[in-house]
């Protein structure tokens, strides 16, 4: 009797399949990002923040005439997300300060301190300012929301009268001695006219040097 020896099976592996398909999805991965970023690039332009001037924001009562004036980067929508605005390049920028000064366009990447150039200001009067700036690629962004500041006192010194109290407003004038000058150490005697009788319990003696 002839004996039936049955089929082998083999035995089918099917890892280099998952392997070569995760590979792709990897690829689809990197590719999708690609163009994620490069939409980001397109549709997101660069926008200017935290206006500042004379490094404060919107300060009341500067002293300076030429004030200092600073701004942020970032792009817009994506507020959220600080670090994708490490990659922002300013090439220009323009500064408008209501009614007194407009830069034009100029061709330079400074966003802090930039001096004033405009017309005088005025003192004790406040002005209202905003920027928009261009990207590495020559594309504008939107205009800033609007920045303020008041000016102080400019250009004289303050003036003013001095306040006294009711004693100083009527007492009789040449009150207090001043003693010469000496060079030696010596006694001397000070008479103080207070103009009336009074009560004294110290009396202090400061040199003005």
């Amino acid at each position: 009797m002839q004996k039936i020896t049955p089929p082998t099976q083999t035995k089918t592996s099917h890892q280099p399949l998952r392997v070569g398909l995760f590979g792709i999805g990897l690829a689809l991965a990197f590719a999708t990002s690609l163009r994620a970023g490069e939409t980001l690039a397109a549709t997101h332009a660069v926008e200017v923040a935290g206006l500042r001037c004379e490094y404060l924001e919107n300060p009341l009562g500067i002293d300076v005439a030429k004030p200092r004036l600073s701004w942020k980067l970032q792009v817009s929508g994506l507020r959220s997300q600080p670090s994708m605005d490490r990659g922002i390049k300013q090439s220009a920028y323009q500064i408008v300060v209501d009614g007194v000064w407009d830069s034009g366009k100029v061709a330079s990447d400074q966003s802090v301190a930039v001096e004033y150039a405009g017309s005088e200001l005025k003192s004790q009067t406040r002005y209202e300012w905003r920027v928009r700036v261009w990207d590495e690629k020559g594309v504008a962004g939107e205009w800033s929301p609007r920045g303020r500041f008041v000016t102080g006192v400019l250009g004289k010194p303050w003036q003013g009268k001095w306040i006294a109290g009711e004693y100083g407003a009527t007492a009789a004038k040449g009150i207090g001695y001043h003693a010469a000058e000496t060079t030696v150490d010596e006694i001397k005697w000070v008479q103080v006219d207070l103009g009336q009788p009074a009560a004294v319990e110290s009396v202090v003696l400061e040199s003005l040097r």
